[in-house]
C-alpha cells in the first residue's frame, strides 16, 4: 500500500463515493483509504487477513488512467454481500460490487476488475453458486450476452443484466428490482 494511506478521506473523495451511495459505514467496512501523495482513493484486498492487492482510483481522471492496480487481481475472487447465497452477480468494478453487496442479502457479488470473464472463473463459480448474473456496463452488452451463452453451454444457469447505467449508479431499490426481474 502507499506509505501515506489514511482512513481520513478528504471531502472531495467522500463526495465522490457518496455520488455512488457509498455510506460512511460502507467506507469503514471495506477499509477504503486515501493516499494524498497519489491523489487516489485506495481499495485494499485481503485474503485471510493478508493484503494481496489494491487499487487506487483517481477521482479526477478519465479513461485508462483513472485506476491503478497493484498485485494480481486476475487470481482474486473477492466476494461481497452474502457469500452463502446461491446467486452471484459479476460486475466490472469494486464500487458496483460493494453497492450490490450492501444493497441486498439475496445475492453475492464479485468484481471482475475489468470486463474480461475467464473460463476458469466461470468453472470456479459453477462449483460454488447455482446461478451467475453478469452485470457489465452498457458498452459491454454483446460481450456479456456472449459469455452468458458460453456459460450455459457448460450447463450453468447464467444470465446477463443489461441496463443503461452502470450498476453503481442505481438506487438500492432499483438494484433490488433489476436483480429480482432476472
Amino acid at each position: 500500500l502507499p506509505a501515506d494511506i489514511t482512513t481520513d478521506l478528504p471531502e472531495e473523495a467522500r463526495a465522490w463515493l457518496a455520488k455512488y451511495s457509498l455510506t460512511p459505514l460502507d467506507i469503514s467496512k471495506n477499509m477504503i483509504l486515501w493516499s494524498e501523495e497519489r491523489q487516489r482513493i485506495i481499495f485494499p484486498y485481503f485474503v485471510k487477513g493478508e493484503l494481496v492487492a489494491w487499487q487506487g482510483r483517481d477521482i479526477n481522471a478519465k479513461g485508462a488512467g483513472k485506476w491503478h492496480s497493484q498485485g494480481d487481481l486476475t487470481q482474486l475472487m473477492h466476494i461481497f454481500g452474502n457469500p452463502y447465497q446461491q446467486t452471484v452477480v459479476l460486475t466490472e468494478d469494486i464500487i458496483s460490487t460493494i453497492r450490490i453487496g450492501s444493497t441486498t442479502t439475496s445475492v453475492a457479488s464479485l468484481p471482475l476488475f475489468g470486463s474480461i470473464i475467464k473460463t476458469k472463473l466461470l468453472l470456479q463459480l459453477n462449483e460454488r453458486f447455482h446461478r451467475v448474473l453478469i452485470w457489465l456496463d452498457k458498452d459491454k452488452e454483446m460481450y456479456s450476452r456472449k459469455m452468458s451463452k458460453y456459460a450455459r453451454e457448460f450447463g450453468m444457469d447464467c444470465r446477463s443484466i443489461v441496463t443503461d447505467l452502470d450498476p453503481k449508479e442505481y438506487s438500492d431499490s432499483e438494484i433490488l428490482d433489476i436483480i429480482q426481474k432476472v
